[in-house]
């Protein structure tokens, strides 16, 4: 089978595979069905950085402890298997009312508000929502970090 990439690249896909995740913080588990290339990328990231730069909370667990060395990529997974895991979380009834859509046909009419119970938002608002997080977040604890908030605002 052959598999058109970005700039129309093609490769030849020969094997498939069967991957199971389990998560380290609870119960879950998930199997996906992967297609086997001989090279994804060159390497990721494009440059090797200092991983002390970025303060990382003592209680997050990274998935990939070495995410700073540039490497090449064993595992990529595909955007339709991301955009159905966005569709799956459900939103906690507390956080609900974050989540609003306001609508309404024609001007005359009353605006309905409609609170989201999933994750609705794929990839093309991604940018946006992070960009935001971390502003807000840059505002929100500049007193506690002061250089990361001004990097995070100014560049």
């Amino acid at each position: 089978m052959n598999v058109i990439g970005i700039g129309q690249g093609t490769i030849d896909i020969s094997h498939k595979v069967m991957l199971t995740s389990y998560s380290c913080c609870n119960n879950y588990k998930g199997t996906i069905s992967c297609l086997v290339v001989s090279q994804i990328f060159s390497a990721l990231p494009t440059h090797t950085f200092n991983r002390n730069a970025i303060e990382i909370p003592p209680n997050i667990k990274l998935a990939d402890p070495r995410f700073n060395e540039s490497r090449s990529i064993d595992v990529l997974l595909g955007a339709a298997d991301v955009e159905k895991m966005y569709r799956m979380v459900w939103v906690h009834p507390e956080h609900r009312r974050y989540q609003r859509i306001l609508w309404r046909e024609t001007t005359n009419d009353e605006i309905c508000t409609y609170e989201l119970n999933t994750v609705t938002y794929d990839t093309t608002s991604a940018p946006y929502l992070t960009i935001r997080c971390l502003i807000q977040i840059a505002l929100d604890k500049q007193d506690y970090y002061r250089l990361q908030s001004q990097v995070i605002k100014e560049d």
